[in-house]
């Protein structure tokens, strides 16, 4: 070989390895770029997980804001219809046990006067049998129906008055 073609061959040899090392420093330089996108990327990904998750998060948090202040406006509701029903039922039982006991009172109070009217008419006849009996024995005769009327009657107000009725 000469001397021309040892260098040239030098040259060559020179070359692919110049290119080889250019390329492979262009290789690592895409690796390097490449890397650092992942990078980048991955810190984005993270990025915008955290913040979908906090997104996520707050609107978990809204929503059972939202939820709790339905379920106590629906609570307080059910609780104000279910006060207002017992309030009504309370009144209706009231109402009706105080028209109840008006009825029983005022049957008891018509049965305590009829009581009292047949116990009276008793008394009456009582006291009518016992003023014949007592006027027979004083007077020792019968007298007639209008003055045992007259002594029944006058003997009736004298009983009241001494508190015998």
């Amino acid at each position: 070989m000469n001397i021309f073609s040892k260098k040239h061959h030098q040259n060559e040899e020179e070359i692919v390895l110049h290119a080889q090392k250019k390329a492979q420093a262009i290789i690592k330089e895409a690796l390097d770029s490449a890397q650092q996108l992942l990078n980048e990327t991955q810190l984005l990904t993270d990025s915008l997980k955290n913040q979908a998750a906090l997104g996520i998060q707050s609107a978990i948090e809204a929503q059972t804001k939202r939820l709790d202040a339905e379920m106590k406006t629906g609570i307080e509701k059910i609780l104000t219809e279910f006060n207002t029903n017992i309030q009504k039922q309370l009144a209706d039982s009231s109402k009706l046990l105080e028209t109840k006991t008006a009825e029983e009172f005022a049957k008891i109070q018509t049965e305590l006067d009829e009581y009292k009217k047949t116990k009276e008419q008793a008394m009456e006849s009582l006291v009518n049998k016992k003023v014949a009996e007592i006027a027979q024995q004083v007077l020792g005769k019968s007298i007639d129906a209008k003055t045992h009327e007259s002594l029944v009657i006058d003997a009736i107000e004298k009983a009241g008055k001494n508190g015998f009725f």
